[in-house]
């Protein structure tokens, strides 16, 4: 039995080899994971290192938390040199990636950017969700990201089912929605 994550992008490399040596295809394995590191790396290597801040939202159809380091947009976010507010905050559970969402805690952070990961049923029903409780509760209005309209909503199909082999697509998602002066306009999946 094979436990095998894949949120970050080493351990995305990681599973291309252990699935590649178990099918036998080691070859094709190693190929396509220094395919995935090169176009990664290319992404990477263009971003500034002015190391905006962000604050990583995770909506379901119910309720709203911080997506953590450990999680795949805070990953990439990390690999990408953005600093994620809730990295150093405590896990709902300790295989958890995601804490306690505190818009408290937000506004005295102040993010440059918030990004809206999702688990409802659809990319518009997330945004709209979002949306939603962004205007309706006051106290997301002392957000200046919130304010200024610095919301990024995240594809699921990118952020929250893991990317494998889309994913050096994901990052250069999130890369270009933060800067698309330098990446261009972000390619929906």
């Amino acid at each position: 039995m094979l436990n095998i994550k894949t949120r970050s992008l080493d351990e995305v490399l990681q599973t291309y080899q252990t699935l590649g040596k178990v099918l036998g295809h080691t070859k094709e394995a190693k190929k396509r994971s220094s395919q995935i590191s090169a176009q990664v790396k290319s992404t990477v290597d263009k971003m500034p290192a002015d190391g905006k801040r962000v604050a990583i939202l995770f909506a379901t159809a119910t309720s709203m938390s911080l997506k953590l380091n450990n999680s795949i947009a805070g990953s990439m976010a990390k690999l990408l040199k953005l600093k994620n507010i809730a990295s150093s905050a405590i896990p709902d559970d300790p295989n958890s990636e995601t804490a306690t969402l505190s818009v408290e805690k937000i506004t005295q952070q102040q993010p440059d950017i918030i990004m809206v990961t999702s688990m409802v049923q659809n990319n518009a029903l997330a945004r709209q969700t979002v949306n939603r409780e962004l205007t309706s509760n006051p106290a997301w209005q002392a957000v200046d990201a919130v304010r200024k309209k610095k919301i990024i909503y995240l594809p699921q199909q990118y952020f929250l089912f893991n990317g494998g082999p889309n994913y050096p697509d994901s990052v250069a998602y999130m890369a270009a929605s933060v800067h698309p002066e330098i990446f261009g306009k972000p390619i929906e999946p």
